[in-house]
């Protein structure tokens, strides 16, 4: 069983909810990627009675499928930045603070990655259980709100990466173009 806990995955994509300066957890961060993607999620389900139709069912298990197959190449990438980032590593030990922020970086990248595809796969298993047709019309509403909310927190989470993923890039295509022009 231990195995299949994903509460270290949940823990690490939080501790990536923090300010770079006192690295202490930041709230804002904590309420734009948790607590803003409930309230949105409750008003539209509970106030305003939406739910999810068939065709938003379909088109969200497509999307969320191919997000989440995109998503586990991310990895692949990182680690190929992290060899290279542990070879410059070796030649300029000057640059340690540097590189040990490029190397956080990138452990809290593969921990948002991990997070995303969680809950793109959470998402996609919450979608099918919609499709039920024989359930409470209350349950058909909490696996809305539940749904709603992860559909939520995976686009900000995506935003998130791909901010984070730019940073990382620049900084290695900043370092190549300096090379050849050195060359």
């Amino acid at each position: 069983m231990n195995k299949m806990n994903i509460i270290k995955i949940l823990k690490d994509h939080i501790r990536t909810f923090h300010d770079y300066k006192s690295a202490s957890v930041n709230i804002f961060e904590i309420f734009i990627f948790i607590v803003i993607p409930i309230v949105i999620s409750f008003v539209l389900v509970f106030n305003f009675n939406k739910k999810l139709s068939p065709a938003h069912i379909s088109n969200a298990i497509t999307a969320l499928s191919i997000f989440a197959a995109l998503l586990f190449s991310l990895p692949i990438l990182l680690y190929d930045v992290l060899e290279r980032t542990l070879m410059i590593d070796a030649e300029n030990e000057t640059q340690e603070q540097q590189l040990a922020d490029r190397r956080d970086l990138i452990q809290e990248i593969n921990s948002n990655v991990s997070f995303a595809i969680l809950s793109s796969f959470a998402s996609v298993i919450f979608l099918f259980l919609i499709q039920i047709s024989s359930l409470p019309e209350i349950i058909i509403q909490i696996l809305n709100f539940i749904t709603i909310s992860l559909g939520i927190v995976f686009s900000l989470t995506v935003l998130f990466l791909l901010k984070r993923v730019h940073c990382l890039l620049s900084f290695d295509l900043s370092k190549l173009i300096k090379k050849k022009d050195k060359d």
